[in-house]
């Protein structure tokens, strides 16, 4: 063989090798943002909300991994390369308290959390509850958490409650909207006190006072619970107080 394209060959195969070894080696590990206060805050200092993580998880996805700082919360890279997940850490036993009243926005900043990444949302001990918590008819006046279209997201040792929508006009979901296109995972997870309340003509539609489940969305229960959520129309028509699954969604129950 020619000497020249001899040395070609060898330095294609060692720049693969090399090129598999890192590529190999450096696998995207899970990543975590530990939430360190239980006040609702956007700030620049050293505390991480709920909210600035839910923020921050956005961003992440949105900027394809790029952006993994948001005021005082920051992506910590947990080792674990055979796992890619996002993960959010609450403190077990834990009330987290939702105050920055809704403007109407999507974008997390005020009312409900918007959340537009795939996420898990747990606590430090499995097994024990968290508690989200919107405040009900004195509080955010909207929601505890809309998961937007197209995304994957758990939640795991959660209470979600609290969330109160008083319209005049058709309205859906009080404690959790999910959206088309989204799956959501529930694991030993209360979705509790939820109020829905219409005052509109008889076109009014209102559904599912705790869960409303989108077109094309799916809906896992496992160890988790649905209960005591309200729903109140003057007028319209008001279906499914705990649940509401449009058709063409999917929802499975494991208890």
């Amino acid at each position: 063989m020619n000497k020249k394209l001899h040395q070609i060959i060898y330095q294609l195969v060692i720049l693969t090798f090399v090129s598999f070894f890192i590529h190999s080696s450096t696998a995207i590990a899970a990543d975590q943002i530990i939430v360190n206060t239980a006040i609702d805050l956007l700030s620049s200092d050293k505390s991480c909300s709920l909210r600035e993580s839910i923020i921050l998880a956005n961003a992440f996805e949105s900027s394809s991994g790029t952006m993994r700082s948001l005021g005082g919360c920051s992506m910590i890279d947990d080792g674990n390369a055979a796992d890619t997940q996002l993960y959010i850490i609450l403190s077990a036993g834990e009330t987290y308290s939702l105050t920055r009243k809704s403007l109407g926005e999507d974008a997390s900043r005020y009312g409900d959390l918007d959340v537009s990444s795939s996420i898990v949302i747990k606590t430090t001990v499995e097994g024990e509850q968290t508690t989200i918590d919107a405040g009900s008819d004195t509080g955010l006046i909207d929601r505890v958490l809309h998961v937007q279209s197209g995304y994957n997201v758990k939640l795991q040792d959660l209470v979600v409650t609290g969330g109160y929508l008083s319209m005049q006009m058709s309205a859906d979901g009080a404690g959790i909207f999910i959206d088309e296109g989204s799956q959501v995972e529930l694991q030993n997870t209360s979705v509790s006190e939820n109020s829905l309340v219409t005052v509109c003509n008889i076109s009014c539609h209102v559904r599912g006072g705790g869960i409303y489940i989108s077109t094309n969305s799916s809906l896992m229960m496992t160890q988790s619970v649905v209960s005591y959520n309200t729903m109140e129309s003057e007028e319209g028509v008001a279906d499914g107080a705990g649940l509401y699954a449009e058709e063409g969604s999917e929802l499975n129950i494991n208890l």
